[in-house]
Parts: C-alpha cells; structure tokens; sequence
C-alpha cells in the first residue's frame, strides 16, 4: 500500500466530499510573493478561479501559457506590476482594460492561505465543522433537564423532536415494506411523526380532552418542534416545568397509544390516553419531588392548579 502523505489522503478524500456538494479545493488559494512556484494563468493564485478563465483573450495571445507568476510580474517602487508577452500587439478597449485589472492582482504574499479560519491556518476541525454543517441532519435544540420526567421518556420525546421515530414513513424510507403507510389511528393521512402526534385529528381529541382538565398543552401546533417551543416560551419558570411535564406525558401516551392499536390490535381511545396524561404527570410529580407528596387525586383531577404554588422553580 503506497503512503500518499497527509496532503495526498486529503486530495483522495476531495472525490467523497464532492458529492455532497463540497470542493475542497475551493477552501485553499494561493497567496504570492516571488511567484517561482505559482503558474500565471492556470493557478488559482488570486481568487476561487484561475487568470485563464477569468481573461481567455489575454490567455490566449500569450507566448507561454504555462508560464509562472515571476516570469510575467516585476518588483518596483510601487510593488508588482504585470509584464506580459504576447503573439501580437495589444488591441485597445477590452484587451487593454483587462491588462488593467491583472495589474492590481500582483501584489500578495506567497502562501496557501485556508479560506475557513481568519488566519488563514488550516485545522481539522474548521473543515469538520463545515463537512458536518452539510451533510449531517441538525439533532434540534438541546434537551433541557426536568428532573420530573423519566429517562426513557426523555429519550423517547428526543426521538420525536429530531424525527427518529419508527414511524411508517421513516421504516419504509429505510426499505421496510409495510402494507400501507397511512396513520393507524386516522387511517386518512400518512404517518410521519409530526401528523400521528400532533395534527392527527385523534391527538388533537387527546390535547382537547387534556386542556379541559387543565390548559398544560398547546392547541395549535403544526409539528413536534413547535409544540415544544410554544411550552418552553412560557415566562413563569414553575408553570413552564409543570407545562413540559405534560407535554412530555402527551407524546408519551399517544406513541405509546399509536403501539398498542399496531401491535396488540387495541382501539385507541382519545379520553383513556388523555387520562394517562393526567394519571402519568400526577404520579411523576408525586414521586419524584418531596414538594408534592402532599398531592391527592381527587384534588388533582378536580382542581389541579391549586398545586401550583408549591413549585416556583
């Protein structure tokens, strides 16, 4: 196995990157001093694009089309100007013009300067960063610690925010083949996560059903992310918690709701998964904060808000 060098395995690379719509190559250019190193018209030494490109006509007239930066530049007084050689004399008008313009491009430093970084430094991390940035999915905003609500459920909500839920949708995009790829619990529209849990009109039963017991839920989402936003923009911290507990309790039932009409054939009904809603924030506040072991059920379920106060943060 011949050694390419580091250079040589990140040339190797470029052809992977460019199918994510990512030129490497594009990341570097060239900075000039003397210029013996740097071909005049075929280099990138002054831009993302060559002289070549930028002025056939004057590319195309020169003696030596291959020839370097020091063979058509020279220092003086007031720093590099351009020199050509050409196979006839210079036209005026566009010709002239653009000998102009290669004029004030001659006057850099001679290095490879990386286009991410300020400093013109390559590091890896600057280009992982930016190959991530283009081809990894976003995981959504970080999860926000709420010590009332279970790991498993946590992560099961997480799952539902970024869209990595085994819905119909998502298995047969992996190849599953499934008999259809409608809803289960609607059986009208085709089950992503964002319809089953939130614009389903069986989950929307389920947020009614909730919100007439004690308004926790927003009642107009569109999508899993914003269901979670409009809870989260709640300015009294206490009743953002408590409201998040419910939220989270709300996907948990309704995808636990989703399983059982799949896999034990039982019918979902909107009022007992808006009762587990009720029963599961209950039980969750009550165990897992000493502030609300006074809590009783026949209060909870009759006036819940009452509770309130015992939270502030």
């Amino acid at each position: 196995m011949s050694n390419k060098g580091v250079w040589g395995s990140i040339a190797t690379i470029n052809k992977v990157i460019d199918k994510s719509n990512f030129c490497l190559n594009n990341l570097f250019q060239l900075k000039v001093g003397r210029g013996t190193r740097i071909r005049f018209w075929l280099d990138p030494w002054c831009g993302t694009d060559n002289l070549a490109n930028r002025f056939p006509r004057l590319a195309a007239i020169d003696t030596n089309i291959g020839c370097s930066l020091a063979d058509r530049t020279e220092w003086t007084t007031n720093g590099f100007v351009f020199r050509g050689c050409w196979r006839r004399e210079i036209r005026e008008g566009r010709e002239t013009s653009e000998i102009l313009m290669v004029n004030t491009l001659c006057n850099n430093v001679e290095r490879w300067h990386w286009r991410l970084n300020e400093s013109g430094i390559f590091s890896v991390a600057s280009l992982r960063a930016a190959i991530d940035s283009l081809t990894l999915r976003s995981a959504g905003p970080v999860t926000v610690w709420n010590k009332f609500i279970l790991t498993k459920v946590r992560i099961r909500n997480w799952q539902a925010r970024i869209d990595r839920l085994p819905t119909k949708q998502n298995l047969m995009e992996r190849g599953v083949v499934l008999d259809n790829d409608l809803c289960i619990l609607c059986n009208e529209e085709r089950e992503t996560g964002d319809h089953i849990l939130i614009r389903c009109r069986r989950a929307i039963e389920v947020r009614q059903a909730v919100n007439l017991w004690w308004n926790l839920l927003p009642s107009q989402p569109t999508s899993v992310q914003s269901f979670f936003e409009e809870i989260r923009g709640e300015r009294r911290r206490g009743w953002c918690k408590i409201k998040e507990v419910a939220g989270q309790a709300y996907i948990w039932a309704v995808w636990n709701g989703r399983n059982g009409a799949i896999f034990n054939n039982k019918a979902f009904g909107p009022i007992r998964t808006a009762n587990d809603v009720q029963s599961q924030v209950f039980f969750w506040c009550k165990s897992r904060d000493k502030r609300f072991r006074s809590l009783n059920w026949n209060t909870w379920c009759c006036n819940p808000s009452s509770y309130l106060s015992l939270y502030s943060g």
